[in-house]
């Protein structure tokens, strides 16, 4: 009897698991929101380098001292995309006292979809500075009017970051952003 009890519990187990993904067993809030669409924006991406082996990302680190302030400085060029040549020219700029201690700041570029990741994670008392320019890109599937410069969080969600200056330039491949205001580190990058 307990053979046919534990037969028919797991049956039903197995039973419930296999149901179709679009029959929830809760009901679904109106109010949640469908994180997918943030976790896929319209990045402005990089083109791929011409040689075989590809560049995952491009790097710079630097120790800092919080109190004294102090830049990490990246500049990375290589062959490929349409204007024949990409450039990727970075710096992030701390004010004196942005954050307590020393810290091994690390700027990383990623050749594939142009996002900027800074570790460690961090939040500062006094806004760093970032100036990004990426030049050679192919924007011509670009709406200059609807670009502009994000963070993503974790969670995948998407806000704007104030800056002093856009700059896009479609014919030449340029984009660049001066005195993006970053109050803590994340992923960042240009959308569309």
């Amino acid at each position: 009897m307990k053979k046919i009890l534990a037969f028919i519990v797991i049956g039903t187990l197995f039973l419930i698991g296999c149901q179709e993904a679009g029959n929830p067993i809760a009901p679904v809030s109106e109010n949640e929101t469908d994180l997918t669409s943030f976790n896929q924006p319209n990045w402005i991406t990089l083109p791929k380098p011409d040689n075989m082996s590809i560049e995952r990302h491009f790097s710079s680190k630097k120790k800092i001292n919080g109190r004294r302030g102090g830049d990490v400085h990246l500049k990375a060029e290589y062959e490929g995309g349409v204007h024949g040549v990409v450039k990727i020219d970075a710096r992030i700029q701390f004010p004196r006292k942005a954050f307590s201690g020393i810290q091994d700041i690390t700027l990383i570029i990623d050749s594939e979809n142009g996002l900027t990741t800074f570790y460690p994670h961090m939040k500062f008392n006094k806004s760093a500075v970032y100036d990004l320019k990426f030049d050679g890109l192919d924007l011509s599937n670009v709406d200059p009017d609807n670009i502009d410069f994000v963070y993503q969080s974790e969670d995948g969600t998407i806000e704007k970051v104030e800056y002093d200056k856009l700059k896009v330039d479609i014919k030449a491949g340029k984009i660049e952003i001066q005195k993006a205001k970053l109050n803590h580190f994340s992923r960042y990058g240009f959308v569309n």
